[in-house]
């Protein structure tokens, strides 16, 4: 009597290593865009914290008796990750006992948030802008200011070199905006 042999075929064998292989190769496309998304949302999460940064500072400063300066003017400026924006990083005055001009201290606090936005954000830049808006009601108008802080940054891995927060990361770079009425 002629007995079976029990077991798989060599091309069965060969079919499942292929389907485990391709299915190997999906997990680690998608390791890398895990990857790829986390670092992203760490970028947005350094972005939101230095925009709350400077929402803290002219927030602090409008609610002074005698801010640092007025009316936050001097505190609006066009920053680029760096390479523009001329502040004292360590001024000798804010250990002196005789303190900070109105004008060392913007220029400080300017250059600390430039130069985190250039060492914590890839490409890093930011704006800080002052618009006066208008409100009618019963015949009365009422002028009042809001900053607008914009933060652009490159996520790892994209190029885009554009300042339209397009969302389009080929062409745009991330951004993060946010208004604040002091």
């Amino acid at each position: 009597m002629i007995q079976r042999c029990q077991g798989f075929t060599l091309v069965e064998i060969l079919v499942a290593i292929v389907i485990f292989s391709v299915s190997l190769l999906g997990l680690a496309s998608l390791q890398g865009r895990v990857i790829q998304a986390n670092n992203g949302a760490h970028s947005t999460s350094i972005a939101t914290s230095l925009v709350h940064n400077a929402t803290d500072f002219i927030k602090d400063q409008s609610q002074r008796k005698n801010p640092i300066f007025n009316d936050l003017d001097d505190f609006v400026a066009h920053l680029d990750g760096g390479s523009n924006y001329q502040g004292n990083l360590d001024p000798t005055c804010l250990t002196s006992a005789s303190g900070c001009s109105r004008e060392d201290t913007v220029k400080h606090h300017m250059a600390v948030w430039e130069r985190e936005l250039g060492e914590k954000l890839i490409n890093g830049r930011g704006h800080i802008k002052k618009e006066t808006r208008s409100i009618s009601a019963d015949g009365f108008v009422q002028d009042f200011d809001v900053y607008k802080i914009t933060i652009f940054w490159n996520n790892p891995g994209t190029r885009g070199t554009g300042l339209d927060c397009s969302m389009d990361l080929s062409i745009d770079m991330s951004c993060l905006k946010s208004e604040i009425l002091p």
